[in-house]
Formats: C-alpha cells, sequence, structure tokens
C-alpha cells in the first residue's frame, strides 16, 4: 500500500506502519489527522490526473472537499476545505483511485454519468472540481445522475470510479429514517477506525461518527427527508 506522508504520520501516532504500497496501485485509502487547516496536499502513486479522490470529514466538522485542477500533478492534488478543520485532532477520511475524467457544461445543476457497469446496484465514487455537494437521484445498470449543489463553473470536471475490493462493504439505496440526522452502517467487518463514503440521494454534507468493529455511524448536515437513501462503502484497509 503507497503510503503518503500525512498518512504515515498516522500510523506512527498509532504505533504501526502499513506495508510498502508499488506505484501501481489503483486505490489508496486512509484517515488523516490535519489539524486547523483550510486544505491540505495529498500524495499518490497513481500516476494520472483523472483520480477520483472521495472525503468523509470527522463529526462535527460540515466542509465540503475539492481541488484546483492547477495545482495537481499526476503524483499530487492540493485540496480546499469549504469550512477550515474546527480542531487540531480533526481527522479525514480519503480514498484516492484511478477512475475517469469528464467534462460538466457550464451552469449545470446535475450530470448523468454513463459508467457502463452493468450493474443497478453499483456504489460509484464521485468527485468534482469544484466547490460543491454532490447527490444522486436516478441508478441504472449503466448510469447515475448526480446532482450538484452548486452549478458547475467553466472548466467543470466530474471524476468517477467503482474501485473496491473484496474486502470492503457496500451497500446500495439503503434507506435512511426520515428526518434523521445520523445512520449506523451494520458492515461487520471485525475492524474498528475504517474510512467510510456515502453518497446521499439530498444535498448534504455526511461526517464520520463513531467506528466500531461492526457497525459506523454517519451524520448528515441537513436532516434526511422521506425516501432518502445512501450509497456506501466502508473501506477494509
Amino acid at each position: 500500500m503507497y503510503t503518503s506522508p500525512q498518512v504515515a504520520y498516522l500510523y506512527q501516532v498509532a504505533g504501526t506502519l502499513p506495508p510498502p504500497q508499488p506505484p501501481t496501485t489503483e486505490v489508496i485509502a486512509a484517515r488523516v489527522v490535519v489539524g486547523n487547516l483550510d486544505g491540505t496536499i495529498f500524495t499518490h502513486g497513481l500516476e494520472t490526473l483523472d483520480v477520483v479522490h472521495a472525503f468523509t470529514p470527522s463529526r462535527g466538522w460540515y466542509t465540503s472537499v475539492y481541488f484546483d485542477p492547477n495545482l495537481q500533478t499526476t503524483g499530487s492534488f492540493r485540496t480546499f476545505f469549504s469550512v477550515p478543520s474546527p480542531y487540531r485532532a480533526a481527522t479525514i477520511d480519503y480514498v484516492v483511485s484511478k477512475g475517469t475524467g469528464v467534462t460538466v457544461p457550464p451552469d449545470a445543476t446535475s450530470y448523468t454519468i454513463n459508467h457502463g457497469y452493468n450493474d443497478a446496484s453499483a456504489v460509484v465514487l464521485v468527485s468534482t472540481n469544484w466547490n460543491t455537494q454532490i447527490y444522486k437521484s436516478t441508478k441504472t445498470a449503466n448510469t447515475l445522475l448526480v446532482n450538484f449543489s452548486v452549478p458547475a463553473p467553466a472548466g467543470a470536471r466530474l471524476f468517477y470510479s467503482n474501485h473496491y475490493s473484496a474486502y470492503d462493504y457496500l451497500t446500495s439505496g439503503e434507506a435512511v429514517a426520515d428526518w434523521a440526522e445520523s445512520h449506523v452502517l451494520t458492515h461487520n467487518l471485525g475492524k474498528a477506525g475504517l474510512p467510510v463514503f456515502a453518497l446521499p440521494s439530498w444535498p448534504t454534507v455526511v461526517t464520520a461518527g463513531v467506528k466500531g468493529d461492526t457497525q459506523t455511524e454517519i451524520h448528515f448536515s441537513v436532516a434526511a427527508p422521506p425516501g432518502g437513501t445512501v450509497d456506501a462503502m466502508v473501506k477494509f484497509i
């Protein structure tokens, strides 16, 4: 597993280091301590500009995470937080994977991803290069309609992938209780503290709460409307 300096620091604090990761890997996932910052630099060994970067901040930190394409290389990117981290122990779960990049028309408030996965229950990681909340609408076997809380600017790009392993927990269209401000994912992976990522069906920021051996809490900046659902991944690392 390739390890960025930020991730290596986190593992050192925890007293362990992950095994080396070759640069041919397609997925990097971890949890990092970001401190009082308005952004940070993530390094990776994916050797491409078409990377999907999914983030979940820790509970109480309701921020969108986006990056500046002008500060991106094939081995790193600079992220920005719409809300600076509120405390020095703030953490963020992240996964970076090789993906597909597409251009979004200016002023668009939605986009249909033609992923071709032939799986209506596919859990798709989605990210953009502008400050917006992303939420899902219609799913078919080969498409996913996503919406943006902020219209796409000129030069907007969207990135997507569904990289996962047999050890990850995936759930598609999982119902969330009406007006719930949190939700529990039961993954039964037997390991606490795993990174979690979710794509909701309404505009909200998802944050990570308590992470146990079999269950992980997620919290919402905006309560779930009636009929709200989430697609989610708990990444085994």
